[in-house]
């Protein structure tokens, strides 16, 4: 702490501890005796009038121990300086060891930490964010197929075409969930999807192939009549419902009816209901037994 006129005060036994530390030096010894007295005892002429009282060899065994724990004093205080230096310049030093790392990683393995984050986290953003940290990491992530392999309903249109021409020919994932005014969930599933096969048409790359629904307040209109009518769903391959509070069973047999086929690996080879409170258990048990495995639910 400092002192009033701003200086800080010098450290307790700072000179006793030099004194010591360049006999050390002079004696240039590896081990030191705690008995050594031609190393310890500095301290008799030191404080000779403050135990002159006392016989010897008391007067500077008193003498040594004080000055001893003067030097010990100074020790703890310039460790717990060192401390803090030390963690300073460790946190100094953490961002720009960070930052050189990945300089001068190779690009092929910077995009595996993309694709390793990419895995690591939910939604859509990531690829987004990522791309908005260097001009490096935007050309590395461009090239990297797998980080707009996911792409999100509330995308517009412009958005879309240039996440689905980035992600080639890798299956994608798509996450719906309308905004909060936007009930006919069901409706502007198959809407999406249609227009993604469109965009997927133009720009020659594979269309959804896991789709995740999270609309708590959206209404769900199955297809109804020709089997065109469901074309838009085709390629899918995993449907998920998550926390869609408006979707019911009669929805629910309807998509497990147009997508779900007979035929190992053809049609809908996953469909999930999670926390869908319209759906109740004994139809979904029920519905288990027609489709089998391809069904995957969890108990409201």
């Amino acid at each position: 702490m400092a002192s009033s006129d701003g200086k800080r005060p010098p450290i307790t036994g700072l000179d006793n501890l030099m004194r010591i530390l360049t006999r050390i030096k002079c004696k240039n010894q590896d081990y030191l005796d705690p008995d050594s007295m031609d190393v310890w005892n500095d301290a008799q002429q030191t404080y000779y009038d403050t135990f002159s009282k006392y016989p010897e060899p008391l007067c500077s065994i008193l003498g040594s121990l004080v000055d001893s724990k003067l030097c010990m004093k100074a020790v703890n205080r310039v460790q717990m300086l060192l401390r803090k230096r030390i963690d300073l310049l460790q946190k100094s030093s953490n961002p720009l060891l960070l930052e050189h790392g990945i300089k001068a990683m190779p690009n092929e393995l910077l995009a595996k930490v993309f694709e390793i984050g990419h895995y690591a986290m939910e939604g859509c953003e990531f690829s987004l964010r990522v791309s908005h940290v260097s001009h490096r990491f935007r050309q590395i992530a461009i090239r990297t197929p797998l980080l707009w392999s996911r792409i999100s309903g509330l995308y517009p249109a412009s958005q879309i075409k240039v996440f689905l021409s980035r992600a080639g020919q890798l299956g994608l994932r798509i996450q719906v969930c309308p905004p909060s005014n936007e009930k006919a969930a069901g409706a502007s599933l198959e809407s999406f999807l249609g227009d993604m096969r469109t965009y997927s048409n133009q720009w020659d790359c594979k269309i959804a192939e896991t789709v995740r629904v999270q609309a708590p307040d959206g209404l769900f209109f199955a297809s109804e009549g020709e089997p065109e009518d469901w074309e838009c769903y085709s390629s899918l391959r995993t449907l998920q419902f998550i926390g869609c509070r408006e979707l019911y069973e009669s929805e629910l047999k309807e998509f497990a009816d147009h997508l779900i086929s007979p035929e190992d690996g053809r049609g809908l080879l996953s469909l999930e209901v999670y926390s869908c409170r319209g759906i109740s258990n004994d139809f979904l048990e029920d519905l288990e037994e027609t489709v089998g495995k391809k069904l995957r639910w969890t108990a409201r």
